[in-house]
């Protein structure tokens, strides 16, 4: 299944279902699509969500899809379980045995394997090689997610694995030092009714942290809001169906995902993920 992330390309959903761990996903995007999906009929999207549309604390692992990297050809860009979290405690490590012999097999596909739950994803990866071809990522949205997923993140760059940061939702400025091991850093703010903001000096000081470190940064999305002067198409704030809200010195605006855009300081930041020596 195609996925609009747009650094992805495949999504490759061989675990669903997750529960919330943090303040990153309160308004979680994966849990409202299950939610839209059960409804539609698709009956594994109604195992992992109770009658509210929440996340149930299950999860499936779907043995068909296993071998679906086999059927393509070409390279791709794999995005793995971002509708469920491979790493979940629920997700038994034969199953992820599995996921990773897999990812081994086919080395012409590059896979994004993203956790809230990087303890567990160092824990069951310590007895394996790292592979060239996947990119391990934790989320990271405030100070103390940082603090506390660093430690497990660190460890596996030490055993050679690759690594990205997604920071999305950017809930608040982060003190970067001790993640300088990193391959990539995503940077993105929330989108959807309840969109939180995320503020300039939020994309700033990760973007800034990154060309000191010489860490390809990836500036995804502004998100719901947006901060005034990011915005040169606004030329008559009256006629906004939001009212601007002063924000830490900041004027931000709640103009939508697609008219906030993804530029920063006058340029996109779309730099990919750097590659091992």
């Amino acid at each position: 299944m195609k996925t609009k992330i747009d650094y992805g390309g495949e999504a490759w959903n061989i675990v669903i279902g997750c529960n919330k761990v943090s303040q990153g996903c309160a308004h979680c995007w994966a849990m409202g699509m299950a939610k839209r999906l059960a409804a539609m009929g698709q009956t594994q999207y109604a195992q992992v969500i109770d009658a509210d549309g929440n996340w149930n604390r299950r999860t499936v692992f779907q043995a068909n899809k296993l071998g679906e990297p086999l059927r393509w050809k070409k390279p791709r860009n794999v995005l793995v379980s971002f509708m469920g979290d491979l790493f979940h405690q629920t997700v038994s490590r034969f199953d992820v045995g599995q996921v990773f012999d897999m990812i081994e097999a086919t080395p012409q596909h590059t896979y994004y394997v993203l956790t809230k739950r990087p303890e567990r994803m160092a824990d069951i990866l310590t007895l394996r090689d790292a592979l060239p071809n996947v990119l391990l990522g934790t989320s990271v949205e405030n100070q103390k997610a940082a603090d506390e997923r660093v430690a497990p993140m660190e460890y596996l760059s030490q055993a050679k694995w690759r690594l990205f940061a997604s920071y999305e939702p950017a809930l608040e400025a982060i003190d970067w030092y001790g993640w300088e091991f990193l391959d990539w850093l995503v940077c993105g703010g929330e989108s959807g009714s309840y969109a939180r903001m995320m503020l300039p000096r939020c994309a700033r000081s990760a973007r800034d942290f990154c060309a000191k470190n010489e860490i390809p940064f990836y500036f995804k999305q502004w998100g719901a809001w947006a901060p005034l002067g990011q915005l040169d198409w606004v030329t008559d704030k009256t006629k906004l169906k939001y009212k601007p809200v002063e924000v830490a010195g900041e004027t931000m605006l709640r103009v939508g995902k697609s008219l906030a855009g993804h530029m920063l300081d006058g340029r996109e930041w779309r730099e990919m993920p750097r590659c091992h020596s």
